[in-house]
Formats: C-alpha cells, structure tokens, sequence
C-alpha cells in the first residue's frame, strides 16, 4: 500500500459515541495484522503550524512565509477565508500520507465529531470555490483528490445504539457522501454483548425470573433495533461490544479481532 500512498481512515462520529477509542483500535489492529500503521489526532494538530507549512509550499521561500505568519493583519483574514484553515490541517494529512519508502500502510485520522468533520473534508471545495487557479488551488484538489480517493480513502463513522446518535451518524453519513468521501461499514460501539440465546433470552423476558436478566435483554434488543435502523439507511455496520470494566463506555477487543474489525473495513478497493 505504501507505494501507492497510505490507506487513510477518518474515523468520526458524535461527540461521546467513542471515535476516538475506535481510531486507536484501529490502528493496533493494523499492526497486529502486520501493517505499518499512523495514528493522526487531528486535535494535536497544530493549526499555526498547519497553516504555515500551507505557506511555505505556496511561496517557497521561508522567510516570506514566516513574514506573513508574523502579520496581525494576514491572520486575521486567514481566520475569516472559508476553509483555509481547515485546507492547512488537511493539507499536512495528505502531506503525511503521501508515497515515499517510509509512508505506513495505514494511516487512522481521529478526525473531529460529526459537524467539524464535515466541515474538514468541505475545505478542499470550498477554497476551489473561490480560488480557481495557483498554488493554494493545486494544494486544495490533491487534498481533494485523496479523500475522494476510493481506493486509498475511507470515512469510518461511529455510533452507540442510541436514538439521537444514531440519527446524527445517518445524516453525517449522507453529508459525507454528498462531499464525495465515501464512508466504509459504519461501527456500532458499545453493543451489551449476548449472553443468551434466543429461545432463552424469550424465556427470560416472558418469565420475568430474572429482573435484572430481563432488563438486559431490553436494554439489547432496543440496541440492536437502532443498530438495524442504523444499518438500513447506510450499509453494512459492525459492533463493538460493551465492556463493564468500571471505566464507562469502552471497546477493547483484543488484537486479533480489532485486525478482524481493520480488514472488514479495507474489504473491496483498499
């Protein structure tokens, strides 16, 4: 993969549904299964360093570069300019990812939540929309042209079955596709695992033997009618389960099966 540029994953979804759990498991499972493999977070990104490699590649002279970078006045309206600054933390995404003899196999963006995200990836078509032609329009379609790569680029959004995020992931998931990116299986995290089997698990529930048993049940069968919903309307979906572990909401799966969770994800052109 890495002479051709890194397979790149945006992982999002809404705040609190575990993006960014799911962005490290990821990663581990790229390396568990042998692949080289990056974690990007995008909020340790720099977006004044961001912006300044943007125009040092768009001037090619440092110290014109780092002249602007020190005016008040051009970072004011490089804050105001639709994208520019989303385009610059792209822009050092792609850089990262292009092919050369050390690129990873894989590279994991913990991307921001739904709504930032979105606005992210809008960057290189939005600065197109106003600058047609030069340096920041070159740098604008080849951030362009990776995330609507299908062959090197995946959205990955993340959901717990719940009503309001599963909601907000199936219309992150058509924004994504109206910007080109198209998303891979969706995860569902969070999913209380089955401990009983059907015939069972109906037992319990019309028996009312077990109270706490019956609100288990309850609890996952109402998961699992959002996580259907979820797949419905977007494709395939994959779970990641509970895990009780006193520390909250959490996905840790072990390595083979996060390197399970990767290659159905990679399935197809990846």
């Amino acid at each position: 993969m890495a002479k051709k540029g890194s397979a790149v994953f945006f992982v999002t979804g809404k705040g609190g549904a575990g993006k960014s759990t799911v962005a490290a498991l990821l990663a581990r499972g790229a390396v568990a299964g042998g692949l080289k493999a990056e974690l990007v977070r995008v909020r340790d990104l720099d977006p004044r360093e961001n912006l300044s490699a943007l125009l040092l590649r768009t001037l090619r002279f440092r110290f014109l570069s780092d002249r602007l970078m020190d005016s008040s006045t051009f970072n004011a309206v490089a804050a105001a300019a639709p994208g520019l600054a989303d385009l610059a933390t792209l822009s050092a995404i792609v850089d990262a990812a292009r092919p050369r003899s050390d690129a990873p196999d894989v590279m994991v963006v913990d991307a921001p939540a739904s709504g930032h995200c979105v606005a992210l990836l809008k960057a290189p078509a939005r600065v197109l929309d106003l600058v047609g032609r030069g340096p920041v329009a070159t740098i604008a379609r080849e951030a362009l042209a990776l995330i609507t790569d299908v062959e090197r680029c995946r959205a990955v959004v993340v959901t717990i079955p719940e009503d309001l995020s599963v909601a907000e992931a199936v219309q992150l998931t058509d924004q994504l596709r109206g910007l080109g990116v198209e998303p891979g299986p969706g995860i569902v995290n969070g999913v209380l695992p089955e401990f009983a089997g059907t015939a069972q698990s109906d037992w319990l529930l019309k028996s009312g033997a077990c109270a706490d048993s019956s609100r288990y049940l309850a609890i996952r069968r109402r998961q699992l009618a959002y996580s259907d919903a979820f797949e419905r309307k977007t494709g395939t979906a994959i779970h990641i389960p509970f895990v009780g572990n006193g520390a909250g909401r959490g996905a840790v799966p072990s390595d083979e099966q996060a390197t399970r969770i990767l290659t159905a994800l990679m399935e197809g052109s990846l």
